[in-house]
């Protein structure tokens, strides 16, 4: 379990590299905006820091999560929905990320978070 310090903890990658199961398993560690956060993949290097692939990043939409709720998202395609875990115990926000593959079939690739923090505009040069 990776743990981050912006309010979100990443509990695994369940089914890795099966077809239409694979997903990453997320739990809000206080109320947040899951819009203010995206999910990057990169290959796990000596140090425990992850080096990012290139244009593999889910841009989560905006929907409040609180304490008590299970994030999963799936990497195949699918339709996003809120409903309950399969306990009937937690809310749960499911998303699809609609990649026509897996991307977790190596043991060495992990999902990282990112928060939204700052951004710069650039324009055009004319």
């Amino acid at each position: 379990m990776i743990v981050d310090t912006f309010g979100l903890t990443i509990n695994g990658v369940a089914d890795p590299g099966v077809v239409n199961q694979e997903r990453i398993v997320i739990r809000p560690m206080r109320p947040i905006n899951l819009g203010d956060y995206f999910l990057g993949v990169g290959f796990v290097q000596p140090d425990g820091s992850v080096l990012p692939i290139q244009n593999v990043v889910y841009w989560f939409p905006q929907a409040f999560a609180d304490p008590n709720d299970w994030v999963f998202l799936f990497t195949g395609r699918g339709t996003n929905s809120r409903t309950v875990t399969s306990d009937g115990l937690n809310p749960a926000l499911v998303y699809h990320w609609g990649r026509s593959t897996v991307l977790f079939s190596q043991p060495n690739v992990y999902p990282f978070i990112m928060q939204r923090g700052g951004v710069v505009v650039g324009h055009q040069i004319r």
